[in-house]
């Protein structure tokens, strides 16, 4: 099969691009042609068509001026994009087109270039940018469900863009401007949802749920080497952001006794004040960005990984990755993660942004024998090779490329 891959970035940049090359490379050792599409940026990974590729955008300042206007027009309806994708059409003939995350740089010029190709495309929904201007469903560090039923103003009402009035109606306007493209069966022909919790919530907010279909994430489980004997110390790694809930879990962890330490792998506008935040307890160690080899030493020395998140996560690959690894995981009882973290089984779920909760389930960890470790490990490792596998999620792919290529 012949499978045309569209994301903004063409480089690792976060969870959805790590999703975006592991299909892809899984599809390759599979013998299926894949080719990818993405706006051109400095650290790309190289792909046969990068120099069709439209130009990057600057998209840092939410201030108005001229410039900033024509970057609002190409990151409402990319012209640009959709004449590059057109002349690779020119070159390829897709049999299917998945795109992960188009929006605000591709935009859905893209996915309008190949329905009149007549190329069917599918789309995966890494997070809620097609119910929520800001994508996370959450306005100053709460769950925020304003924008239900297409009330797109409300993020603007409460500037929910960086705290920008101009920001802020950029992104609500591209989602009123967007919200029945998206809808529209024509464009996108199936949704791809990681977790049964954002295909539910999508259709709460009343998409059509024959159009949304639960495919698990994959970890490459096949190649990452279990290490079920418990270490000492916690570990937290993710982006350092509010949203987050890095701050609950330094809290917590400052109200626990004993010597075990907590790590933080990671970087984020919250980075200076979670150190503040630490201060004065030695036993907190911020240890930065890791990845590739460095992060895997990290997981496979902990005792458990700690998601404190305090949104509604969708499949975050920090769980599935951990428990590749052989270890369990302490997580908040919010979003996907209650899929991810059966509690008790594969590691124990407490109330999100509640610190006495946290440390509470820090506590039980760090006095648990270690024999108890190690078993919710091996169930996590299980879980992961029976559920997550590249093999399987392969499987479940060609499934539905087949099904929407029928029609």
């Amino acid at each position: 099969m012949n499978v045309l891959f569209l994301n903004n970035y063409h480089y690792l940049r976060g969870g959805s691009e790590r999703v975006f090359f592991a299909e892809m490379e899984a599809l390759r050792d599979r013998g299926h042609r894949v080719v990818s599409f993405a706006r051109r940026h400095a650290g790309d990974v190289p792909s046969t068509y990068a120099e069709l590729f439209p130009r990057d955008l600057e998209t840092a300042s939410v201030r108005f001026s001229l410039r900033s206007l024509r970057t609002a027009g190409e990151m409402l309806y990319s012209r640009e994009s959709a004449r590059a994708v057109e002349r690779l059409l020119d070159h390829e003939k897709p049999d299917v087109a998945h795109a992960h995350n188009v929006y605000g740089r591709l935009t859905r010029s893209v996915i309008a270039a190949l329905r009149r190709r007549g190329v069917p495309v599918v789309l995966t929904l890494h997070d809620y940018k097609l119910v929520c201007p800001t994508y996370r469903l959450v306005r100053r560090g709460r769950i925020c469900e304003e924008c239900r039923g297409g009330r797109f103003h409300r993020a603007v009402v409460s500037r929910c863009h960086k705290e920008s009035i101009f920001g802020s109606s950029l992104v609500a306007f591209e989602s009123a401007m967007n919200d029945a493209f998206w809808k529209d069966a024509r464009n996108v022909r199936c949704f791809v949802a990681p977790s049964r919790f954002i295909r539910d919530k999508f259709v709460e907010f009343g998409w059509d749920r024959r159009r949304i279909v639960h495919i698990p994430n994959l970890v490459d489980v096949e190649h990452i080497e279990a290490h079920p004997q418990p270490g000492a110390d916690f570990l937290y790694a993710g982006r350092l952001s509010e949203e987050k809930g890095v701050a609950t879990l330094v809290r917590a962890f400052r109200e626990t006794s004993g010597s075990r330490r907590l790590r933080i792998a990671g970087s984020g506008p919250l980075e200076s004040s979670l150190r503040e935040l630490a201060a004065g307890d030695s036993r907190v160690e911020f240890v930065g960005h890791l990845g590739g080899a460095d992060l895997a030493a990290r997981i496979a020395a902990a005792r458990a990984v700690i998601v404190p998140s305090e949104w509604y996560e969708n499949a975050p690959l920090s769980v599935l990755e951990a428990f590749a690894h052989g270890k369990p995981v302490i997580a908040a009882r919010i979003g996907g993660l209650i899929e991810q973290v059966a509690d008790g089984e594969r590691g124990l779920l407490f109330e999100s942004g509640d610190i006495g909760a946290l440390r509470a389930a820090l506590d039980r960890v760090s006095t648990m024998p270690d024999a108890r470790i190690e078993e919710m490990g091996g169930a996590a490792r299980r879980f992961v090779e029976q559920h997550h596998s590249s093999a399987a999620h392969v499987d479940r792919l060609l499934a539905l490329y087949e099904d929407v290529r029928r029609g």
